[in-house]
C-alpha cells in the first residue's frame, strides 16, 4: 500500500501500474485504495484503455456502490478524459452523491471550457441539498468568469456570503477577484481584494491581471510596486504582469529594472515565459538591439518568442531578416501561430512578392492545419490589390468563411480608389452590403471614389483644351 501511495503522489503512473499488475499475478486481491490509486494511474499516464480496463474489472467482482471512493474516483478520471456520459452513468448508480462526487463532475467540465453544463451540475447538486466545499465554489466561479453567466457568480457570492464561506478562504477570494476582472468589474475587483484577509500573491496577480486585461496599465504597475512594499514576494505571473505594464505604458526604464531583478532571481534561464515577455517588452517599446539580445540568450523558443521577434522586424521594414527568421522558425520544428503569418504576409504585400504570399496563405490550412483569419484574407486581398489583380482580390471574398467586415471591404475599396475602378467599387458595395446595415461609411468611401473620378475626368479635358491651344 505504502508504495502505491508513494508512485502515485510522485505522478509516477507507469510504475504504480506495474505495482498493480504484479499484485495481480501474486493473487493479492486490491482492496479500494488500491483501486483509486489505480484510477489515478491511468489518469497520469492518460491511459482511458487501461481506465476503463479497471473499471471493467470493478463491475465484475462487486458494485461500485460498495465503495464511495472508488466511484468518484471513477466520475473525476471519467470527467478528466471528457467522457461525461460514463462519469454521469457512475454518479447516478452511486447509492448517495456526495459533494466529492458532484465536484469532480463540475471541474471536469471547468477543465474542458463546458462552462454551462457545470453550472447546470452545481443547481442539480444544490437541488439534493448538497452543501458545496470551497473546491466546487472555486471551479463553479472559475465557470461564471466568462460573461454570460456573471448573474450566476454574483448569486453564488450572496450565498456564500451567508455561508460565511469567503471568511478565511483565501482562493476563494481569489477567484472572485479574478471572476469580477474578466467580467471587467473592475472597481468591484479591488473592493474585494480589500477585502481579503489574506492577500497572497495569488491575489496580487489576480487583480493585475485584471487590470491589464482592461487596459488599466497604470494601476497594474502600481500594484506589482505595493506587493512588494508588503512584502509579498512576486512569482512569475507578477513579473510576466509586470513587464506587460511597462510595454503598454513605454515605460523602457522600469522594465530595464524589472529585468535586472528577473536575472538575479534566475528565473530567465528556468521560465521560457518570463523570456517572451522580456521580448516583447523591449521590442514594443522600440529597444530592437535589447530584444533580439534577450532572444539569442534564451533556451527555449517557442512560437511567442518567435513571433514576437518577427513582429519587431516587420515594424521595421527589415525584409530579408523577417523572411530569414521565418525560415530558422521553420527549421528548429516550431509551429507558426496565426500573428506570425499574418507578420510574414505584410512583408509580402511591402515588397509585393505576389506568388511567395499566396503560397504563404495556402499553406495556413494545407500546411499548418490552421483556419486563416480575417486579418490574413486582408493581408492577401492588399498583396494581390497591389499588383494590379483587382478581380482576384474581389474574389477572395467569396471564399471566407466570415462575412466581410467594414474594414476589409474598405482595404479593397482603397484599392479600387487607387485604380480608379468606380465601378468596380459600385459592384462590391451592392454585393456586400446588407439592406439592414445602417453603417453609411462604405457609400461615404464609394461617393468620394465617384469625386475622385469626376476630378480627374476634369483635369484630363482641361488639359486637352491646353494641348489644343498650343497646337
Amino acid at each position: 500500500m505504502l508504495w502505491w501511495t508513494c508512485y502515485t503522489s510522485f505522478k509516477c503512473g507507469e510504475e504504480a501500474l506495474v505495482c498493480l499488475e504484479q499484485m495481480n499475478f501474486e493473487g493479492v486481491e486490491p482492496n479500494p485504495i488500491t483501486i483509486v490509486c489505480g484510477l489515478q494511474a491511468c489518469e497520469i499516464i492518460g491511459s482511458i484503455e487501461k481506465a476503463q480496463k479497471m473499471h471493467a474489472g470493478i463491475l465484475r467482482k462487486a458494485s461500485v456502490e460498495m465503495d464511495t471512493a472508488v466511484g468518484n474516483a471513477l466520475i473525476n478520471m471519467y470527467a478528466k478524459f471528457s467522457m461525461f456520459q460514463n462519469a454521469w452513468n457512475v454518479l447516478y448508480d452511486l447509492p448517495s452523491r456526495d459533494v466529492i462526487a458532484w465536484t469532480a463532475l463540475i471541474t471536469g467540465y471547468v477543465y474542458h471550457q463546458c462552462y454551462q453544463e457545470a453550472l447546470h451540475c452545481f443547481v442539480l447538486m444544490q437541488s439534493e441539498m448538497v452543501t458545496p466545499n470551497p473546491i466546487t465554489l472555486i471551479s463553479i466561479l472559475k465557470a461564471c468568469s466568462i460573461g454570460e453567466t456573471m448573474d450566476k457568480g454574483l448569486t453564488i457570492y450572496s450565498q456564500m456570503l451567508k455561508l460565511e464561506m469567503v471568511r478565511g478562504e483565501s482562493a476563494i477570494g481569489n477567484t472572485l477577484v479574478n471572476m469580477y476582472g474578466k467580467c471587467g468589474l473592475l472597481k468591484k475587483a479591488q473592493e474585494l481584494f480589500d477585502q481579503l484577509e489574506t492577500k497572497d500573491v495569488i491575489s496580487w496577480n489576480a487583480l493585475m491581471s485584471a487590470y491589464l486585461a482592461h487596459d488599466h496599465a497604470r494601476e497594474a504597475l502600481s500594484c506589482f510596486e505595493k506587493m512588494q512594499f508588503f512584502h509579498i514576494f512576486p512569482d512569475v505571473v507578477s513579473f510576466i504582469c509586470g513587464l506587460k505594464a511597462c510595454c503598454s505604458l513605454g515605460l523602457a526604464k522600469k522594465g530595464l529594472e524589472l529585468h535586472a531583478e528577473v536575472v538575479r532571481k534566475g528565473l530567465l534561464d528556468r521560465e521560457h515565459i518570463v523570456g517572451n515577455a522580456l521580448v516583447d517588452m523591449y521590442a514594443k517599446c522600440g529597444l530592437h538591439v535589447a530584444a533580439n539580445e534577450v532572444f539569442d540568450s534564451l533556451s527555449v523558443r517557442d512560437p511567442v518568442s518567435w513571433t514576437s521577434l518577427i513582429t519587431v522586424h516587420t515594424q521595421l521594414g527589415l525584409t530579408q531578416s523577417v523572411f530569414s527568421m521565418f525560415s530558422s522558425m521553420l527549421q528548429e520544428g516550431i509551429k507558426p501561430d496565426p500573428v506570425t503569418f499574418t507578420n510574414v504576409l505584410k512583408i509580402c504585400s511591402r515588397i509585393c512578392c505576389v506568388d511567395e504570399g499566396q503560397l504563404l496563405f495556402d499553406s495556413i490550412s494545407k500546411g499548418f492545419g490552421l483556419a486563416p483569419t480575417l486579418e490574413h484574407f486582408t493581408c492577401v486581398m492588399n498583396l494581390l490589390g497591389q499588383a494590379g489583380r483587382l478581380y482576384e482580390a474581389a474574389e477572395l471574398i467569396k471564399w471566407m468563411p466570415f462575412d466581410a467586415d467594414h474594414a476589409i471591404m474598405h482595404t479593397l475599396l482603397n484599392l479600387y480608389q487607387n485604380f480608379g475602378e468606380v465601378n468596380l467599387g459600385h459592384r462590391t458595395i451592392l454585393k456586400a452590403t446588407r439592406q439592414e446595415d445602417k453603417d453609411n461609411v462604405p457609400f461615404v468611401h464609394l461617393a468620394s471614389m465617384y469625386t475622385d473620378q469626376s476630378r480627374r475626368r476634369s483635369f484630363y479635358e482641361s488639359d486637352t483644351d491646353a494641348l489644343c491651344i498650343f497646337q
